[in-house]
């Protein structure tokens, strides 16, 4: 199943070193949690991760769906996800 990715945007500051660990510990213990995911299939939580999976196994990416049913919920949703 292909991700919906067209509404990246950042709340917090990654290095490249955070890149990094991310990879390190998927190549590990594998994917550890979920992409979270809308309904239609848009990513709300996971972005790197996903795109870091796509690499390394890209048809056994495991994702949770979360209803959302408008723009307030999904920003709200965002934001938890993301502090």
């Amino acid at each position: 199943m292909e991700l919906k990715q067209n509404r990246v945007f950042e709340f917090r500051y990654k290095s490249e070193q955070d890149d990094f660990c991310l990879q390190e510990s998927v190549k590990k213990y594998g994917q550890l949690r979920p992409i979270i995911i809308t309904q239609n299939n848009e990513i709300i939580d996971g972005n790197k991760l996903y795109n870091y999976l796509l690499k390394i196994k890209p048809n056994n990416i495991e994702t949770k769906i979360i209803q959302v049913d408008n723009e307030q919920d999904y920003v709200k949703i965002r934001l938890e996800l993301n502090c």
